[in-house]
């Protein structure tokens, strides 16, 4: 048992080292990476950064990121994952400490689970280990440490997601152990729905073939539909914020991809970013061997190779995106088709690993060697291309631009002004420096009267319109206080949704009271003098009950977890 320990810490070690060295360049230089995505997902986490930290916690609205607006993301974006974020944040103390830690669990996490499902199929040891450090050095991993995507987090996970779907095919006898099932997707739907979107169709894919083939075909049944109803209590405030938020509003969609086929896609240039060369040749050995040799591979190499190049061909423009996106609305909520190159990498590298798993089997150690020799060669060289690009970016934060990525990114203060601001969390203040009026969810009262311009309203009807306008956070309500010098309409940069509650001086107002704006701010009639407005959410009393159900449904889950980990090792000691 100490020496089964002492080989997981190694392999804990090297992971953790491979995660720190691809970050050395952004160390070395103690440069924070900015861009679009960025400035979203760190409004995200400062507002439950300082919910935890002020103890004013409120699950839906905003009241400390995004310009203190009140406008809902969190809830409908990971919740549980921001809150962890904040938590890190708040630890670490500063933009700068943030971002590397997070840069950290990222890779860390993506070699783990690749390295669980190498391992659970079977994989070697030595080629799980490689393979599990050349998908840290895949654009679906680094995409979070080079432009801060958050689908990266989704893709550190997923192959925990694919482990439970082989477990399907791999053991005909019990294709599925709930307790697996039910945490992956748990886990993948509270990080990132898209991502988890990706999972139910590949597992949609793996229980069909294992319904074909399973001896067990009961269990599979039972097992998946239990898990089901399982994952369903434990993402409950998910889906719940969902139903209680689009149920009640007419929202702004995400961003709408109108040009997919030349805004979306994998080149198939030699310098593509997304695609590096060294991954494109072992892709191209791993779909050629699987097609050339007929005899000795697993039919379950065939399978994920297959749906590995189909995915990958869907993330090119091999396609004709722009007609599938006009012609089927539904698959264009994928905004950008490269994002099927993170389950098609984790589909190809487990083909991989189990090819030179295969073809090795029966032979002496100098092939395997070779091959172990080949992976590290092609780990290291994607590792230098990765660390090339960290470099890259991490030196733009030392130029008078400071942003690394400037698409629809407002920016107030440049050069030394701005990275003093980053310096500390005060107030917030450095959010409102530098901004992407990102529009995403704030509500249409008026479905016919959309905004032609999103961008643009957004900028100018909450991250500017705050004159003479005072913020700050009281017994879990965002408090807006102005002078009026006569009774007038007062624009206030605030969202009202239709659980939002308001109270002006005390007293509750109705619809007569105020008017909303094309993306829902507020114009007040406000007395003359001295005016308060109190912000708060009251969502649904069936949401509510669906939350303490998701709390206890959590409990209970750790209860079990803790139940069985004792078990174990009571089973373990006394066989020692």
């Amino acid at each position: 048992m100490i020496r089964k320990v002492i080989r997981k810490v190694d392999i804990w070690l090297i992971f953790s080292a491979f995660s720190i060295v691809v970050l050395l360049p952004q160390i070395n230089q103690h440069s924070i990476i900015l861009g679009g995505d960025s400035l979203f997902h760190l409004n995200r986490f400062y507002d439950t950064m300082m919910q935890i930290k002020e103890g004013n916690f409120q699950y839906f609205v905003s009241m400390y990121g995004f310009s203190e607006s009140g406008r809902i993301v969190n809830a409908l974006y990971g919740p549980y994952l921001a809150y962890i974020n904040g938590l890190i944040m708040l630890l670490t103390s500063s933009w700068f400490k943030y971002q590397i830690v997070s840069d950290f669990f990222v890779n860390f996490i993506g070699c783990i689970a690749m390295y669980y499902l190498l391992r659970s199929n079977q994989v070697k040891k030595s080629y799980s280990i490689w393979i599990s450090l050349l998908y840290v050095t895949t654009y679906a991993i680094n995409a979070w440490i080079i432009s801060q995507q958050f689908l990266a987090w989704g893709a550190a996970l997923l192959p925990l997601g694919v482990a439970a779907g082989t477990r399907m095919i791999r053991d005909k006898n019990n294709p599925v152990k709930k307790l697996e099932l039910t945490l992956v997707v748990t886990v993948i739907i509270q990080t990132h729905v898209l991502t988890s979107l990706f999972l139910i169709i590949i597992l949609l894919f793996f229980f069909c073939w294992s319904f074909i083939i399973t001896n067990s075909k009961k269990q599979l049944i039972v097992g998946t539909i239990s898990s089901a109803i399982f994952t369903i209590f434990l993402t409950s405030n998910v889906w719940g914020a969902l139903i209680e938020v689009y149920g009640s509003n007419s929202l702004l969609a995400p961003f709408q991809n109108m040009d997919p086929y030349n805004n979306g896609t994998i080149s198939l240039a030699l310098d593509n970013s997304q695609f590096s060369i060294a991954i494109a040749i072992l892709f191209l050995f791993q779909i050629i061997f699987i097609f050339y040799k007929k005899s000795n591979i697993s039919v379950l190499n065939k399978g994920v190779t297959i749906v590995g190049l189909i995915l990958l061909i869907s993330s090119t423009k091999l396609l004709s995106w722009n007609y599938i996106f006009d012609r089927i609305p539904l698959i264009s909520t994928i905004q950008f088709p490269y994002r099927l190159l993170t389950p098609a990498t984790i589909m190809l590298l487990l083909g991989l690993g189990l090819t030179l798993t295969e073809v090795t089997r029966n032979k002496k150690n100098k092939s395997s060697e070779m091959y172990i020799i080949l992976l590290a060669i092609f780990s290291l060289l994607n590792m230098l291309v990765v660390i090339d690009k960290v470099s890259i970016k991490s030196h733009i934060w030392q130029t008078n631009e400071v942003v690394a990525s400037k698409g629809n990114v407002i920016q107030l203060l440049r050069g030394q002004k701005l990275r003093e601001a980053f310096s500390n969390f005060k107030e917030g203040t450095t959010l409102k420096y530098v901004y992407k009026p990102t529009p995403d969810y704030v509500p249409l009262p008026d479905k016919h009267d959309r905004p032609q311009k999103p961008y643009h309203e957004y900028d100018i009807k909450i991250a500017k319109q705050s004159k003479g306008i005072q913020k700050k956070i009281r017994d879990r309500k965002l408090v807006i206080s102005w002078y009026s010098t006569s009774s007038e309409w007062r624009r206030i940069n605030v969202v009202k949704y239709s659980h939002t509650q308001l109270k002006l001086n005390g007293t509750k107002i109705n619809s007569k009271d105020y008017k909303l704006s094309n993306i829902g701010t507020l114009s007040i009639h406000s007395e003359k003098g001295k005016n308060e407005l109190s912000l708060s959410y009251e969502p649904s009393k069936w949401f509510e009950i669906l939350q303490k159900i998701n709390y206890i449904s959590w409990l209970v889950l750790f209860i079990f977890i803790i139940k069985k980990c004792f078990t174990r090792l009571n089973k373990k000691s006394l066989k020692e």
